[in-house]
């Protein structure tokens, strides 16, 4: 798989202008696709990846483009301001399963930034955690090490033997855990 740009573009941030998204991905794609690169592309919402629910409108259209039609659609869970509650969490990835396009949470943290400093807001990871499995979404966790904030990075210093209360949470929560996770269906 390649992420082959990280939180490209802006959509809610700018007019809701779907259309200057979709295009931009539509040229990376075939761009991809004509230097006969097959393998899945992991594409992230727009907005610093936040919003998932541009895939719902845009998502399958990306997938016909595609010849390869081998897209794996992302989005990053820094929900303070878009999905804050476990409702709308609930609401979001339930809503997200019915999609028929392959759904990834790209980045899942317990800690998020904004123009104040670091890891100013808590978010709530098992919530995500626990309702992606439900839906059988996959998710990846951020961040393994060094990163601006000690409490989302997963191990103190690389090692698995160091796992942080975040990499724990991660790794071992009984149920949702990658440890314990459903396996997420393949497409």
């Amino acid at each position: 798989m390649i992420n082959p740009v990280n939180e490209a573009g802006y959509v809610t941030w700018n007019s809701n202008n779907e259309t200057r998204f979709k295009i931009m991905y539509q040229s990376i794609i075939a761009n991809f696709r004509n230097a006969g690169l097959n393998m899945p592309l992991v594409l992230d919402a727009s907005d610093c990846g936040q919003h998932l629910n541009l895939w719902k409108n845009i998502g399958a259209t990306l997938q016909s483009f595609d010849p390869k039609h081998n897209l794996i659609f992302s989005a990053h869970t820094y929900w303070t301001s878009y999905a804050n509650t476990t409702t709308a969490i609930t609401t979001l990835l339930n809503d997200a399963a019915t999609w028929n396009i392959p759904i990834l949470l790209g980045e899942i943290a317990n800690k998020q930034d904004d123009n104040a400093g670091n890891c100013i807001y808590d978010l709530p990871l098992t919530t995500v955690m626990q309702i992606a499995n439900n839906n059988n979404i996959g998710y990846l966790a951020w961040v393994w090490t060094q990163d601006n904030c000690g409490a989302r990075q997963m191990t103190t210093n690389g090692n698995f033997s160091s796992l942080t209360a975040y990499g724990n949470t991660i790794v071992n929560s009984s149920g949702y855990g990658i440890k314990f996770a459903k396996k997420s269906k393949c497409w």
